[in-house]
């Protein structure tokens, strides 16, 4: 049984001893135990005393001890337990203070001597697994250690009724959080409690300064209190604050003594060292008391060391040394960085803890404000955000370079019209320019600033170059969590400028990106990123199920009306309209409200709001309806994608010139290939209606070589007046294409069952559908059974299937049929 001072072994083993039937001799060790015949005759003398009363072990007393020859004393309690055939437990409590060669002058011999019936049950504070390896390994010995010692939460309930007269569950679980079940932080917990008092602390350091380090070798002390500064560490954190070469030696020998600390391999295969927490701060209490001078200059070191990788880290250690400027310059050099790992409540009452003045500060305000953004709290937000402003003009420290760098790169979050954040985000890219970033936090402020275009869609390029910069370099600097905010962005940047191989590409690597375990703070932000991505390509591939799955699945999770679920209720409006579902209809429309009415980081929540509703109302027969929806949306800043969808309503609604006035609006279409094809559709659409059948055909031929590559299918799909552009499309197979194959799937795909009045005989089977789709373009029969993978003579079986069912007797007026 191994286990630190405190931890009940004493307490545990006379209990256990209390059960016995059989005999228990109990010896007790001290530091001045020097040889073996010292131990051999403690043991004598135990074995002597459980003696008394028990006739069976009478031979015992006929053992003379004899301090010249230690062997013939072995053979003589060897004999004496033999001749008494009966089973004596020998407890031997203290046991470090023994040398291993006492163990194996003394333990293996009596077992052997005694042929069993003597069995050992040694206690102590560290090494004694060392002394039975063999056995251990053999499974002939059990090794007991402080885990099995420790306290479980409905013992120190028990145990706590007893003391205080009850204590609940929650309580309990407190005090084991508190003292991770360590018997004696246990008691002196429920003592403080008792007495209302903090005198647990005190009695608690006072404990382990005289139990535990005063047993220790003088140097191992000194190590031990500067090492416990940090409750984590690795040798390196270690070497600093102790100043000591051998720290890592110093390290393991912790462990193998018994300290209060664990080891383990972190994602580098390399050892990092945690003392248990109620260890290290009654340490810390302990060397306060002694060399507060020391313990300042300590936490100092640890704040310079973990600055870089550990921020809060650094500055709560600042904070300890009494040096809060420090702790709030680790903040600002870190605070992007921290916010965006998710720890923004953290960092919020970080700030909190500094002194007033600097907690007031108008930097502080401008990263508090930012944090409570981050957290849903945009009231608190702004309400920060207007303090800081006022703040740092009655401040006169506008001027201030690190202050004009973090209101730049915090506006970021606090700005909500579009306007602002555009300027925003041109003073935070000024900034990164002009200003050198504190170490680590660069890859941080070029994925804020990605993040920043890809909501302000006035550069989809710009937001790319970013963000695939910020994964690139998160990727190699080793930032899973990074790492993974700028992937799952980076796939929404090419889904939403309908780049979707590179989506697809993404989309297929992603699952091997760790998150890090990423706490839920950004998802406020992103939550349901990687949903609306993968339904925004599914939509614009015309893939309207798999559509519908990916923004039902996040509807149904739930989400803000200003974050990617008010997304997918958009698009799912727009999925239910395309697939003419009027039970679907309606609960996209029962969904509107759960899209916000105001603008929120640039983005115009109330247009796609707008447009989301004139589309069901359009998909519903109210024309009325959705051209009152769509008239504000004229007078607002052009949106590209809500303009190009405006303009094909008001092409079905029979008003050209409204549509190619929207169109017009439009200042880069090629910026999303989905809003370059829908555009040129619209308009080859509006030049067939208008009989200038080349602009029509040109315009669909360009609108293909966009389309066809990311495989951009809904600009060409179903719609009320699908019989228009179908004929549309059909004619321009006859008239000439580079991309037949494409035109043929979508012919095809608009051939569906009940789509329109069947003129005669049943339904076209799934199979004839696909292949009246290449019947209505200008492929051959043997072209079509090549990129069908089928025979000529399938393919001439199918044909005349398909004219008996239309009552046709040629392809040519076979296609003039819609079905």
């Amino acid at each position: 049984m191994t286990a630190p001072p405190g931890s009940g072994k004493t307490t545990a083993l006379a209990a256990w001893a209390g059960e016995r039937e059989e005999a228990v001799a109990w010896l007790t060790l001290t530091d001045q135990i020097r040889s073996v015949s010292q131990v051999l005759s403690g043991l004598l003398s135990a074995l002597q005393r459980v003696a008394r009363g028990r006739a069976a072990l009478s031979p015992v007393f006929e053992v003379m001890p004899d301090a010249e020859d230690d062997e013939l004393l072995l053979d003589r309690l060897g004999a004496a337990i033999r001749e008494s055939a009966t089973v004596v437990n020998v407890v031997i409590d203290d046991a470090h203070f023994a040398q291993k060669n006492l163990a194996e002058a003394v333990l293996g011999p009596l077992l052997r001597r005694s042929e069993g019936l003597i069995r050992f049950v040694i206690a102590g504070t560290h090494d004694l697994d060392a002394w039975c390896a063999i056995e251990l390994a053999t499974g002939t010995a059990v090794a007991i250690g402080p885990g099995e010692l420790a306290m479980s939460v409905s013992e120190i309930s028990v145990f706590a009724s007893r003391e205080l007269g009850s204590m609940d569950e929650t309580s309990a679980e407190q005090v084991w959080s508190n003292t991770r079940g360590w018997p004696v932080a246990v008691r002196l917990a429920l003592h403080s409690r008792k007495t209302s008092s903090e005198s647990g602390d005190e009695l608690l350091a006072e404990y382990i300064s005289q139990a535990v380090l005063q047993r220790l070798r003088p140097e191992l002390v000194d190590f031990v209190l500067s090492a416990t500064t940090c409750s984590r560490l690795d040798a390196d954190l270690a070497q600093v604050l102790s100043g000591r070469n051998d720290a890592a030696a110093l390290l393991h020998e912790s462990v193998q003594l018994g300290l209060f600390i664990d080891r383990y391999i972190d994602g580098d295969n390399a050892p990092v060292f945690r003392w248990h927490e109620v260890f290290a701060r009654h340490c810390r209490i302990v060397l306060r008391r002694t060399d507060s001078a020391r313990a300042d200059d300590l936490n100092l070191r640890a704040a310079r060391h973990l600055a870089a990788d550990w921020p809060l880290d650094a500055a709560a250690h600042a904070l300890r040394a009494g040096s809060p400027a420090h702790a709030a310059q680790v903040i600002r050099d870190s605070w992007v960085r921290v916010v965006i790992d998710s720890g923004a409540a953290a960092l919020y009452e970080c700030c909190l803890s500094l002194p007033e003045y600097l907690a007031q500060s108008p930097e502080m305000l401008f990263i508090r404000a930012s944090c409570l953004d981050v957290l849903g709290d945009t009231s608190g937000a702004s309400r920060l955000l207007a303090q800081a402003e006022t703040a740092s003009e009655a401040s006169g420290a506008s001027s201030s370079e690190e202050l004009r760098f973090t209101a730049a790169f915090a506006r970021l979050f606090l700005s909500r019209e579009h306007d602002a954040l555009s300027r925003a985000a041109d003073e935070a890219k000024l900034a990164l320019q002009s200003d050198q970033p504190a170490q680590g936090t660069h890859v941080y402020l070029l994925f804020l600033l990605g993040w920043t275009e890809l909501r302000l869609r006035r550069d989809p390029g710009e937001a790319v170059a970013l963000l695939s910069s910020a994964r690139r370099d998160a990727l190699a600097s080793r930032h899973p969590i990074l790492a993974r905010r700028a992937s799952t962005n980076l796939m929404f940047a090419f889904s939403y400028s309908g780049r979707f191989n590179a989506t697809q590409e993404l989309i297929e690597g992603l699952t091997a990106e760790s998150d890090g375990g990423a706490a839920a703070e950004w998802r406020h932000y992103d939550g349901g990123i990687e949903r609306v991505a993968r339904g925004f390509m599914h939509f614009w591939q015309d893939d309207l199920p798999g559509a519908e799955d990916q923004f039902r699945s996040l509807i149904q999770q739930g989400g803000h009306p200003a974050s990617y679920t008010a997304l997918a209720r958009v698009y799912f409006s727009l999925t239910a309209a395309a697939a003419g579902d009027a039970r679907m209809i309606a609960e996209a429309q029962s969904q509107l409200p759960g899209i916000s009415d105001t603008n929120a980081h640039g983005v115009p929540w109330p247009a796609y709001r707008a447009i989301a509703a004139a589309t069901l109302a359009a998909a519903s027969g109210d024309s009325a309806h959705a051209l009152a929806l769509m008239a504000p949306l004229l007078e607002v800043q052009a949106i590209p994608v809500t303009n190009v969808l405006m303009a094909d309503l008001y092409r079905r609604f029979n008003q050209p010139a409204a549509a190619m006035q929207l169109l017009g609006r439009i200042q880069r279409p090629d910026q999303a290939s989905y809003v370059r094809v829908s555009a040129l559709v619209i308009a080859a659409s509006i030049a067939r209606q208008r009989g200038d059948r080349t602009h029509a055909h040109r315009c669909l031929e360009r609108s293909l070589e966009i389309a066809v590559p990311e495989g951009i299918s809904r600009p060409y799909g179903q719609a009320p007046d699908g019989e228009e552009l179908r004929e549309l499309l059909i004619k321009h197979a006859a008239w000439g294409t580079a991309h037949e194959h494409f035109l043929a799937e979508r012919l095809a795909s608009s051939a569906q069952p009940g789509a329109g009045p069947q003129i005669v005989g049943s339904a076209l089977s799934p199979r004839e559908r696909d292949i009246f789709g290449y019947l209505c373009t200008t492929m051959t029969a043997e072209e079509i059974a090549q990129v069908l993978h089928v025979s000529v003579n399938t393919i001439r079986t199918h044909q005349r299937a398909i004219y008996r069912k239309l009552g046709v007797s040629n392809r040519r007026e076979a296609i003039k049929y819609r079905i």
